[in-house]
C-alpha cells in the first residue's frame, strides 16, 4: 500500500551536484570489465596447463581433520585462477595442473573463521580437474566499440565511459 503524500514544499532546499574528477585509469577499468563480459570462453587447442585467468570445473570432497565433509563437497564448480575469489593455497595448487590431474589441498583455517566449526581445524580437498577453459578478450580497437552498440570508434567509447563514470 502506498501512501498518500500530500503537497510538498521544496522551498529552502539546496542540491548540489557533485564534481567527481575520473582518471584515465578508472576509465581503461571500466573498457577492461567490458572486456572481460564480453570475453570468449573457449577449451584451449591444443590442451595445456591450467594458468592465471584460466576458469576450471572441478570436483571436490573435504575432510576436516580427518573426517568427512559431505555437506562441503562440490560438483562441478567453476573456479577462476588468479582472480583473487579462491583460497591462495588453491591458486597455488591449481595452477600449472592438467584436465583430470587430482590435487590435495590443505588449508589450515586459523580462530578468526567466520565458521565456527572450522576454527583452527586443517581441511584437505580432494579436487579433481574435469574442464579448463580460457577467456579470450576482445581486441581494444573499433570493432569492440562497434560490438558493444551505439560507438564506431574506440574514442568514442571511451568518452562515453568516461561521461557515465563523471
Amino acid at each position: 500500500i502506498r501512501p498518500k503524500v500530500g503537497d510538498l514544499t521544496t522551498d529552502g532546499f539546496a542540491i548540489a551536484r557533485l564534481r567527481v574528477d575520473v582518471r584515465d585509469k578508472d576509465v581503461d577499468a571500466e573498457i577492461e570489465r567490458l572486456r572481460e563480459r564480453h570475453a570468449d570462453i573457449v577449451t584451449p587447442e591444443p590442451e595445456r596447463p591450467a594458468k592465471a585467468g584460466d576458469l576450471l570445473t572441478i570436483d571436490y570432497v573435504v575432510t576436516i581433520d580427518g573426517e568427512a565433509k559431505d555437506d562441503m563437497a562440490g560438483q562441478a564448480r567453476t573456479v577462476e585462477l588468479g582472480g583473487g575469489r579462491l583460497l591462495p593455497e588453491f591458486d597455488a595448487a591449481l595452477l600449472a595442473k592438467n584436465v583430470g590431474d587430482e590435487v590435495d589441498i590443505e588449508v589450515t583455517y586459523d580462530d578468526e573463521v567466520n565458521n565456527p566449526a572450522l576454527k583452527n581445524k586443517r581441511a584437505t580437498f580432494k579436487v579433481t580437474i574435469k574442464e579448463l577453459r580460457e577467456k579470450i578478450l576482445p581486441a581494444l580497437d573499433d570493432e569492440l566499440a562497434k560490438d558493444l552498440g551505439e560507438f564506431e570508434t574506440l574514442d568514442q567509447l571511451r568518452a562515453k565511459t568516461r561521461e557515465q563514470l563523471e
